[in-house]
Order: C-alpha cells, then structure tokens, then sequence
C-alpha cells in the first residue's frame, strides 16, 4: 500500500503542471484528483475490502470498523426446480465479517451454512468499539429431531472477538437489543410466551389466561451483564427509550382501575438493571438530522445511460467533488456504484459495486506543498534529461572527430539534432533543448567547465549544458 501510494504520488508531482493549474491526466496515467480552495486530493487505486455478495455495511461511529454481511449461493441447473418453487438451495452460505480501517484487512468473525439463517439487526455501541449483532439460526432439537429455532445476541469488538450475550431458544422464547443513542450500553430484552397450562389458575371463573415473561438485561461495551429484571406482569406492552443524555428508559402500557389506558414510565438502574418509577412523562433523546459535512470533499451518485448496439443500461456514476470553482473540481471513482460514502476522517471512500465492497484512500495536502514538490521533481528530471544530453553530444564529437557544429548555421544544427537524436534512449529529451555552441573542436576548449554548449528550459530555471558534460540549474 505505501509503496503504491509512493508510486502514484511521483506520478502526480511529476504531472502537476508548473502554473499550478491541475490537467486531466492522460487515459495511461489513472491518476484520479480533485481540488479544493487550498488542498490536493489524490484517490489512489481501490480494494477489495469484502467478496460479493455484500448485503449490509455498518461503520462503527468514527468509521474505524465495520461489520459487513455477506450471503453466497451456489445454484447449479439441477437445483433449478427447487429454487424456482422456493427452496433453497443446497450450497448457501451467511457470514459476518470485520474490516480494520487502519489495517485494510477484512476477517470473518461469524458464519453459517444452515439454509434460513438470517442476520436481524446490528448496532453499533458509542465510544466502545464494539457493536451488538441479533442472529437467527435454524437448527434440530437433539431430543424432538423436530427444527429448533434459535435467536443469539452476540457482541462483536474491535479484535474480532465474538461472545453471545443472550440466547433465546424454541418458538416460545425471543429476544431483541435496543442501543444508546450516545451511551457504551444496550438493552437487551427477552420475551417468553407462557402457555395456560404452565400458569397457575387465574382468579374468578375459566381457564387461565396465556401470558408473556418479559426480562431486561443491561449490557456495557465490554460485554458485561447486569442482572436480569421483570416488567410488571400487568403490562399489555413494553417499548425502551432513551433519556435526554442517552440512559434507558422503560414504557409500561397498561390500563387503570377503570380500564382507561395508561402508560407508565421507568428509569432502569445500569449496574442492577432495577426498575424505578418516575412520576411523569420524562424527556427523552429525538434522533436529529446529521448536520452538513464540513469535509472539503464528498462523494456524489448521478445516472447515466449506456448503450451497445440494441441494448441500454442506466447506471450509477460515483464521483469525488472538491471545489466546483476549482480547477479539477471532480474524478471519477466508479462507473457502476450502488452506494457509497466517505469516511468521517476523509480519507477513505468505501463504496458497493458489483455487489462487492471497494475502498479508495484519499491522500490529500496543501495545493503549495504539492507545488515545491511538483517544482523539485521537475528539476530533478530535467537535471537528469540535461546530463543525458550532455552525453550524447560527446558521444557525437567523439564520432565526428571532436568537432560540433555552429549553432548560427540553421543547415549544420538541423542534421546535428537528428543525429544526435540517435544518441538518445529516447530522442524526445531533445523538446526543449536549445543549442547554443558556437562549433569548433572540443578539445581546443579552454575552459570546457565554464563553456556552455545548451540549455533547457524549465518552470524553475534553465538548466545548463557544459562542455565537460556536467549540468547545472541556472535560476
């Protein structure tokens, strides 16, 4: 990665043009760039960060981390039947992997092959890097052999490290999370249908009635328990919320005396999990608009239509913006994007295409930086461009009996430029150069370290061709 980055950014230097004015590179060059009022952005050369097929992203909240979900399926023609009358196939598989922002490195941290299997929900917890995830899986009771369905709360950290958090077994059983909008902590709720004939007989006439077990559990961002709590057996319904400052908060429906519904509010403890009853309506935490982003750059999808021949295609185009007053004010990253976005930090762009999961790294620096390097690098090959000239004209006198040309006789310098030309790896290190000699044998060369035999010019100054071979940057 440093090595290409390395690769890219000489390639940039070398091609920022001396005004400071960007150009677009050459279709040979893949060098993808944007500006801005004062800054450079270079989008090096995508990764593959997840396989296809990627169904869900979810970056951790300063986009260090994500968990990516993946599904694949293998269908063959002999499985054609089944799937078309809705089976699944034989070969299907559902994984969960963990991408390290700062690493590049992606690692599968859970997986499944049971066909129905399926990922629920995931959150991440704030400030803790590690994020709850609800999994469902289809299994066979070992007593019954009849299906058994399972439901699993696992907590996920920033190592890849995995551990379940609740279990919830059978059709009778469920459980769910609810995270802090702002707080390293997540409620976790279990649900238990209770059947009649497992409760003890209700009060006056009839059979009794079938209930729900509700439990709540709080959990902490290094996966920490509290102690398991019951909702009030006379509530009809439950929801969590959260206060103002992101701490849970329990709503109780139910009915008074007189059968008029109400609801009841309860904060809940974090280490005990209790239940303590508030006297009114609290304040709770409302879910805002994200503010602008006050990153230079941003990412932008537009539509556009391609055709071959009969047949046309609408795709997403995904671009880099920058300043759109500037003068590179946009790059093309991907020619078919179904999604994508820039990271917090912004210095990355993870997007979706193709059904995989791509990063571009964006290495951005002041437009001046950019410039003394660009100016720098410049020199530098024309310091070398310069000495490689230097040389082929000896090399041309040694075969010319020491004997240059005038520069004042148009005829003699045009025939000396195309042989000389022939002395050249590549004779179009001769654009610029301007012959200055004026003839006669090297060797009767006084002073061949102070005589100048040409010049060319650069953005920096000329660099000056000697009769001894050497160069030097005249400013």
């Amino acid at each position: 990665m440093r090595q290409t980055c390395g690769m890219w950014l000489a390639a940039l230097v070398v091609l920022w043009p001396a005004g400071g004015r960007a150009q677009a590179p050459g279709p040979d060059s893949e060098l993808r760039m944007v500006t801005t009022e004062r800054d450079v952005y270079l989008a090096m050369p995508p990764q593959l960060v997840a396989a296809p097929v990627v169904t869900g992203l979810h970056l951790s909240p300063e986009g260090r981390y994500a968990l990516i979900t993946r599904t694949y399926v293998s269908v063959t023609q002999q499985d054609m039947p089944r799937v078309m009358q809705g089976g699944f196939p034989p070969s299907c598989e559902l994984s969960m992997l963990l991408w390290n922002r700062r690493a590049q490195r992606s690692v599968e941290v859970w997986r499944s092959t049971q066909p129905g299997d399926f990922i629920g929900k995931v959150a991440w917890l704030p400030s803790a890097d590690a994020a709850l995830v609800l999994v469902s899986t289809q299994g066979t009771d070992p007593t019954t052999g009849g299906p058994d369905h399972r439901q699993a709360v696992l907590m996920v950290d920033a190592s890849g490290a995995v551990r379940t958090v609740a279990v919830a077994s059978g059709d009778l059983t469920s459980v769910t999370f609810d995270a802090s909008p702002s707080q390293p902590l997540a409620v976790v709720r279990r649900t238990s249908y209770l059947p009649a004939q497992d409760q003890p007989a209700s009060e006056g006439v009839g059979a009794p009635r079938p209930r729900l077990r509700r439990e709540l559990f709080i959990v902490d961002g290094r996966g920490r328990m509290s102690p398991a709590v019951a909702v009030p057996d006379d509530a009809r319904s439950c929801s969590v919320a959260w206060s103002v400052d992101g701490s849970p908060l329990l709503a109780v429906q139910g009915e008074t005396d007189t059968g008029a519904p109400r609801t009841r509010w309860y904060s809940i403890a974090g280490s005990s999990a209790s239940l303590a009853e508030l006297s009114g309506e609290p304040k709770r935490w409302e879910p805002k608009p994200e503010p602008p982003s006050n990153l230079p750059v941003r990412t932008r999808l537009t539509i556009a239509m391609v055709t071959e021949q009969r047949t046309s295609r609408s795709i997403q185009v995904l671009w880099l913006e920058g300043d759109p007053k500037s003068e590179q004010p946009r790059a093309l990253l991907c020619a078919d994007c179904a999604e994508a976005s820039i990271l917090p930090a912004g210095d990355m762009v993870i997007y979706r295409s193709q059904d995989a999961l791509w990063s571009v790294p964006l290495v951005h620096m002041p437009k001046q930086v950019l410039k003394t390097m660009a100016d720098s690098a410049r020199t530098a090959v024309a310091l070398s461009n310069g000495k490689q000239i230097g040389l082929a004209i000896l090399l041309y006198a040694q075969d010319h009996d020491n004997v240059l040309p005038d520069a004042n006789n148009a005829d003699a310098l045009r025939s000396f430029l195309a042989s000389l030309a022939t002395y050249l790896k590549n004779g179009d290190l001769l654009q610029g150069f301007s012959y200055t000699f004026g003839g006669g044998k090297l060797s009767e060369v006084a002073k061949p370290a102070e005589t100048e035999l040409g010049f060319l010019s650069t953005a920096t100054g000329l660099v000056v061709v000697y009769a001894d071979g050497h160069v030097r940057l005249r400013q």
